[in-house]
């Protein structure tokens, strides 16, 4: 191995990544002074729990000079690493951005080259961490999906292999990259190039040691799945419960009453910026069909392939994006995702969702975040997304009566009431919300695209009709096909009965949903006969 990409020990950092930043350490117990806080730029930053007591705290040459920028006060005793740029932040780019031989990547594949060459016995290894995700055999692990911690936990997991990267290579400046999969629709080239610096590439997938068959599918990603205009109406949308997944319940569909680490793993309903584009990009590398010869990005094994660090950072970005206001309740917020994460040297740590809300004060900050409001929000939606009544006139049901042959018959919902909230909503533009509950899926669904008042057949309906409202992807936690699974789906009908409205297509408040089951691409046109079937579905507003 070249020396130029060789997995070292710490001390060798400063010759291959600090050519540039003149390395030097002070000690902790020498500084005295009047309180025990870092400030940068006027915002203080908090310790992670992942960072173990350390004598010495690394500094590049550039941060001892530039004292406006940095203010070190009191510590008595020895301070947990705490990892800052120059600039005060590190700071997370786009991959595509990057040339080859950048630091970011050069550091990168030096982590994961070495996290896979490490045998089973020396923790943490390339298996370790992508279990603490999921396996193919046992399905999710410690990740919660389909509820309100799935993106905090996402946070803190990705944060975890940031702070690997750092201890294993030295390089205090590294921040993870991410893929920016609006604006590139291919897979980034320093993950698909077999060799890079003149070494086998070990951010490609899949990689020495892996099953040689699980190959990542060649990418087909549409503006319906991660366009533009798809990522401002789910970053327009106020809720979190909304736009991030909501809070779980249990086996009585009670929700959550407390912080019991059950809840984790329990279900709530998928929010559209879960199901898409998350699931969909997940989909889209890995497959779904429970085969040999499908990637690891479709199934709870997903982190193996390293791709998912990217993706993952941009979810996070995508969320660090999002202007509305996170759960206040303490059920979130003082939530403990306990021994979740390891660090370097094997042992495990905690951390609470309270502690991941600003990413400032984590250390790291994005290089592009997206300019999209919020739009104005009233109501308590989790009211909307439990199963329990809501007043009248805030919600109406309908029960599928019938299969039809691949898709759903037209699910028709009873007249809206005159004077009703939901009516008024309708015609006032407002949003208006359905909830898919309890769907079970046929063979070979992956997916499924849902229509408001489509009037003509669905099997002729396409992504650009005005009644489309979204695309949602499924995603199975155990290596089988994902019609073992029963989940709920949230869906925003506003935008697309606007569009309706402004063409004249809504006529005496009559509201529909056609729901159209999605194959995988490769699939058999004979065998596509699955469908979608939810238990009901309510159209309604928070």
């Amino acid at each position: 191995m070249a020396d130029s990409e060789r997995p070292s020990a710490r001390k060798g950092v400063a010759r291959r990544f600090g050519q540039r930043q003149h390395v030097a350490r002070l000690p902790l117990a020498s500084c005295h002074a009047v309180n025990a806080s870092l400030h940068i730029y006027g915002r203080r930053l908090s310790m992670s729990p992942y960072h173990t007591p350390r004598g010495t705290w690394m500094l590049n040459r550039r941060e001892l000079l530039k004292g406006g920028a940095l203010t070190v006060a009191v510590f008595n005793g020895v301070l947990p690493g705490l990892r800052v740029s120059a600039q005060g932040l590190r700071i997370r780019r786009d991959v595509a951005t990057l040339s080859d031989d950048d630091d970011t990547l050069r550091a990168l594949r030096q982590f994961v080259a070495e996290m896979r060459a490490r045998p089973a016995g020396k923790l943490p290894n390339w298996a370790t961490l992508y279990s603490i995700h999921g396996t193919l055999t046992d399905g999710f692990n410690k990740c919660p999906h389909r509820n309100w911690f799935f993106l905090p936990w996402h946070r803190a997991y990705m944060e975890m292999y940031e702070n690997l990267v750092i201890d294993l290579t030295g390089y205090t400046q590294f921040a993870l990259p991410y893929w920016n999969w609006t604006e590139q629709r291919s897979y980034p080239a320093s993950f698909t190039a077999p060799i890079a610096n003149g070494l086998p590439n070990p951010l490609q997938s899949p990689a020495s040691g892996d099953a040689p068959k699980r190959l990542r599918k060649t990418l087909a990603l549409t503006d319906a799945d991660v366009g533009r205009a798809r990522i401002v109406t789910l970053l327009q949308e106020p809720n979190f419960e909304l736009f991030g997944s909501s809070r779980p319940l249990d086996e009585q569909d009670n929700p959550q009453n407390n912080t019991d680490q059950a809840w984790l793993t329990r279900q709530g309903t998928w929010g559209e910026f879960e199901t898409a584009p998350h699931n969909r990009v997940h989909l889209a590398v890995g497959g779904a069909e429970p085969n040999d010869t499908q990637g690891y990005m479709g199934w709870a094994e997903s982190a193996h392939d390293p791709i998912f660090i990217v993706h993952h950072t941009n979810v996070d970005r995508l969320w660090t994006s999002w202007r509305g206001v996170n759960p206040l309740e303490s059920i979130w917020r003082d939530m403990e995702f306990t021994n979740n994460f390891v660090r370097a040297d094997g042992s495990l740590y905690s951390v609470k969702v309270a502690d991941l809300l600003d990413n400032t004060q984590r250390g790291y900050a994005y290089d592009k975040l997206e300019d999209v409001a919020v739009r104005p929000g009233a109501g308590d939606a989790s009211r909307l997304l439990l199963p329990a009544p809501l007043p009248s006139g805030q919600r109406v049901r309908a029960l599928p009566a019938s299969r039809g042959a691949g898709s759903l018959a037209p699910l028709r919902f009873p007249q809206l009431a005159p004077g009703s909230a939901l009516a008024y909503a309708l015609r006032a533009g407002d949003d208006v919300y359905a909830v898919l509950r309890d769907i079970t899926l046929g063979p070979h669904v992956v997916g499924a695209r849902v229509f408001v008042n489509l009037p003509g057949s669905a099997a002729e309906a396409t992504t650009s009709a005005p009644q489309f409202v979204a695309e949602i992807a499924f995603i199975s936690g155990h290596h089988h096909s994902p019609e073992h699974d029963r989940f709920s789906v949230s869906l925003n009908l506003g935008p697309a009965l606007r569009r309706l409205a402004s063409q004249n297509l809504l006529i005496d408040d009559a509201l529909s949903l056609q729901i159209v089951p999605v194959f995988p691409e490769d699939l058999d046109p004979r065998r596509r006969e699955g469908t979608v079937m939810p238990a009901a579905v309510d159209i309604g507003v928070p």
